[in-house]
């Protein structure tokens, strides 16, 4: 709309002459301010509207809205056809063309319900996702505890560290030793050197040497259970089924 004082400032500007009677004027003023008369919306600008792939149906249903509500004396028919060709397939235009609305009223109304079941559905969809992710991270942290463990395991028997399970056996190891070293499944290593303050009542038959019983041999624990894991030895594994006469170490 053109203000009193715009039109006021840009008559008085006007070339002397230039107007000879009110219908000039009228022309020239029309030319002037063609640009400035209100454009009205028609239902054509419906034809155009087209909601997106991404687009939910609270947004689409705004944006309809915005521009229909500018249109003159919508017809209720036009604006569902509209509608119709506009939406993404789905439950809201599937139940729209099983029962038409009768007006807009009750088409608003319906799109209410089916906005709400729509953003329901994706809260519980992005609840769902953010509990998978959760449990798939707790499993991928049990496996790496799992695989560290083994890992650590195994590492701890190849330098000849302590196992973290012995195998109960049903004999003293110095027999076992024996055994062992007669079948060539032990190679003995070179004498052990006792220190002064080794204690002698105590004798290594694996090191021959003092300060530790065979029995708390570390190195020689470990080399029976290598073996015995290998498949050797078997007749000296202690049975579960057996409940005494055993050897326990």
């Amino acid at each position: 709309m053109v203000k009193f004082h715009q039109a006021l400032a840009w008559y008085t500007q006007l070339p002397v002459g230039s107007v000879d009677n009110f219908d000039t004027l009228v022309r020239r003023f029309t030319s002037q301010y063609a640009t400035s008369r209100p454009h009205h919306i028609t239902s054509a600008a419906l034809a155009s509207l087209k909601q997106g792939d991404d687009e939910t149906l609270r947004v689409f249903m705004k944006h309809f809205a915005s521009i229909s509500v500018k249109i003159r004396n919508l017809n209720p028919e036009v604006a569902l056809h509209a509608m119709l060709m506009a939406l993404k397939p789905g439950p809201f235009v599937d139940s729209l063309c099983r029962r038409p609305p009768p007006d807009m009223e009750e088409l608003r109304a319906r799109a209410v319900g089916y906005i709400q079941m729509e953003e329901h559905s994706a809260f519980r969809d992005q609840v769902r996702g953010k509990s998978q992710a959760k449990l798939d991270h707790g499993h991928k942290d049990k496996m790496k505890v799992t695989n560290d463990s083994q890992f650590k395991k195994a590492a701890r028997a190849n330098k000849g560290g302590r196992y973290d399970f012995y195998t109960p056996l049903n004999a003293p190891r110095v027999h076992i030793l024996e055994e062992a070293s007669n079948n060539n499944l032990v190679t003995l290593p070179p004498p052990g050197h006792s220190p002064n303050s080794a204690d002698k009542s105590k004798h290594c038959r694996y090191y021959r040497n003092y300060g530790q019983t065979i029995e708390e041999c570390r190195t020689l624990r470990d080399r029976i259970e290598e073996l015995v894991q290998g498949g050797h030895l078997g007749q000296y594994v202690q049975r579960q089924q057996s409940h005494k006469g055993g050897y326990h170490g």
